[in-house]
């Protein structure tokens, strides 16, 4: 982006709509991972899906860090100090290669006794240890890869997200045919073929972004690659943003690692109907948080600009333009739950009771938009410990809500599931609350 950043829903749109296709495909991945591990059976569902679950425990991580930075370097767009953006990015890649080692490290020590303390299931235990086992050594790319998305999403060039999401995500698709079953003359290696084709294609998406900031136009602009000694200022403004997002994230996701240990002791049949639902779940929130995430980098930039009066406006188009877009997406959910449902399973009694899942999931989305959009005027501001403490206060009413109904109603899944729009409610009115206080309008990046 060069020059002031325009408010207009066609800006919001060039922005979201990049992310959106990106994590579309990332999560059109991991349903094709889910529908191909499906043929293994429930229990090879259970395994991907808590594997799945503690792994990202550790990508929210990175993730949390790489906001933080990306509000850095929007700030620095507004302000067109380009090249100290390609400081930043220097900077990050020094502290992210140190982080994911360090992540690495810390699975290969503690995965196998975590995943034995809370998975009740012998054969979904075992099963997740060789997905894990294998998926595990992605982090270190994945920590690379969020470098530049922080990167390109901050200066609002988000198509390149969509280039590597949709290439890797296919990558990852023909790998997982290949892998799992036994293709080609492959060996079949089941759930663990899973976890070397999601290995391969986070190692390939790192280096489609290496090859695609090789730009000479975006080389002198940004000055990036220029590897100088590490900044230490740098890096401690890269923590102090970051260090709450990286918290709230991994709390956040970790709620999700939760829930799923609580419904793992419902038994196999409520493991496999939830991880379809969530899997389903997930693809319906990357559109939503395309235009979160656009929140945070628009709030960042005008900030940058000096211009925190057109914010409010800002976030009103996005409220009415990311709104219709999920409304048509809850009732599409609802009306066409059986068909959905239907794709992943043919178990009559599991396709009933995900009926009713998505039906509570198209509620929860409902509140979603006003929730994160209000909560990203806060992080996209650098006030990222509000941002912190509201995630946190909406994690222990959704913890507490599963503690309380999984032990009154423990055959109830639906009750259980009621979690999501409490969750989203309390986000709203945590946000709302501290947007109308006005102090984001006065925070330093």
């Amino acid at each position: 982006m060069g020059g002031a950043l325009e408010v207009s829903y066609r800006q919001i749109w060039r922005i979201a709509y990049p992310i959106m296709l990106g994590s579309i495909a990332e999560m059109v991945m991991n349903l094709v991972n889910t529908a191909f591990v499906s043929g293994l059976g429930d229990e090879a569902i259970g395994a991907v899906g808590l594997g799945g679950m503690w792994y990202l425990n550790f990508v929210m991580l990175a993730l949390g860090l790489g906001i933080g930075a990306q509000i850095i370097m929007g700030r620095r767009n507004g302000e067109q100090q380009y090249r100290e953006i390609g400081r930043v990015l220097d900077n990050n890649l020094y502290l992210f290669t140190i982080l994911g080692l360090t992540m690495l490290g810390l699975m290969m020590a503690v995965s196998k006794p975590a995943l034995r303390a809370f998975i009740h299931s012998d054969a979904v235990y075992s099963l997740a240890v060789d997905y894990v086992d294998i998926r595990m050594f992605g982090i270190v790319f994945v920590c690379i890869s969020t470098c530049f998305r922080g990167f390109y999403v901050s200066t609002t060039r988000t198509k390149y997200l969509t280039a590597v999401a949709f290439s890797y995500a296919s990558l990852n698709v023909v790998l997982d045919y290949l892998l799992i079953f036994g293709h080609w003359g492959l060996p079949a290696m089941g759930v663990s073929g899973a976890g070397v084709a999601s290995l391969i294609s986070e190692f390939f998406a790192a280096g489609v972004y290496i090859v695609l900031s090789l730009k000479k136009e975006s080389l002198q602009k940004y000055a990036y690659f220029r590897f100088p000694a590490p900044d230490l200022k740098i890096i401690a403004q890269v923590l102090t943003k970051g260090s709450p997002l990286m918290l709230q994230n991994w709390v956040s996701f970790s709620s999700w690692f939760f829930f799923f240990l609580v419904i793992e002791k419902l038994g196999e049949g409520a493991l496999a109907i939830s991880s379809i639902v969530r899997s389903v779940y997930a693809l319906y929130i990357v559109v939503m948080f395309a235009f979160a995430n656009s929140t945070n980098t628009i709030v960042s930039n005008l900030l940058g600009e000096g211009k925190a009066d057109d914010i409010p406006k800002m976030v009103g188009k996005i409220l009415r333009f990311g709104g219709g877009f999920v409304l048509a997406i809850a009732l599409a959910n609802a009306f066409f739950s059986h068909s959905i449902i239907s794709i992943f399973t043919q178990d009559d009694q599991l396709i009933q009771q995900g009926q009713r899942l998505l039906y509570i999931i198209s509620v929860a989305m409902l509140i979603f938009m006003p929730a994160f959009t209000l909560l990203n005027v806060v992080t996209g501001s650098g006030d990222t410990k509000a941002a912190m403490w509201i995630e946190l206060a909406a994690i222990a009413a959704y913890s507490a809500f599963i503690l309380i109904f999984a032990k009154w109603y423990p055959q109830q899944l639906v009750i259980i599931w009621l979690c999501e729009p409490l969750y989203m409610l309390t986000i709203a009115l945590g946000s709302a609350w501290r947007v109308r206080g006005g102090a984001w309008r006065h925070q330093h990046a």
